[in-house]
């Protein structure tokens, strides 16, 4: 299996490629975003979207990933899962509070493989100051998770094997990360 993580310019990505590396992936490459050659991409049997500074459109490699693609199974971690939310037709919003090392509940609201084994409502790390919005909300894609004041934390494509998550699951206030990784890179 070989693990594409893309790259947005964020200190966290190594700590997601050492996540990665304890749930038993193999062949993990870091490649930033903007340097993504199509043989990267074509040789991934799964891909990462980094969190990241800023806003998706400062990133367009993912919008072309997923475009061009959208048959790979792709996670994106908070800025990757807002990419995936506008790249589908999502809105965003930007946060009254902001959430930065802020850890909170999360509720499943959707069974999702990637959540097995995490119970019904787990603790997570957030830092972030954008959420995908639930106004008009698009079709193909479903709301998994949901914060404990209601905002977007997970979400998956209805056809695809396409899925986000808000929070950071690399993060040491996400002690379920581990967990949703390794469902995420064996399932």
């Amino acid at each position: 299996m070989n693990l594409l993580i893309a790259d947005n310019n964020d200190s966290f990505t190594w700590n997601l490629y050492q996540l990665c590396r304890e749930a038993r992936a193999e062949n993990i490459k870091v490649i930033r975003t903007g340097e993504l050659g199509e043989k990267d991409i074509d040789t991934a049997d799964r891909i990462i979207f980094s969190p990241g500074p800023g806003l998706p459109c400062e990133f367009p490699g993912m919008s072309r990933i997923l475009e061009n693609y959208r048959s790979k199974r792709i996670m994106g971690v908070c800025l990757g899962m807002q990419a995936i939310g506008l790249h589908f037709g999502a809105s965003l919003m930007n946060m009254d509070q902001v959430k930065h090392g802020r850890q909170e509940k999360i509720k499943i609201i959707k069974p999702d493989y990637i959540f097995q084994n995490t119970g019904e409502c787990f603790e997570a790390g957030l830092y972030h100051s954008w959420v995908i919005s639930q106004v008009n909300f698009p079709p193909c894609l479903e709301i998994t998770a949901v914060s404990n004041n209601n905002k977007i934390m997970a979400i998956r494509h209805k056809s695809l094997d396409i899925r986000g998550v808000q929070f950071h699951p690399e993060s040491f206030l996400t002690p379920a990360g581990k967990i949703i990784l390794t469902n995420w890179i064996n399932y």
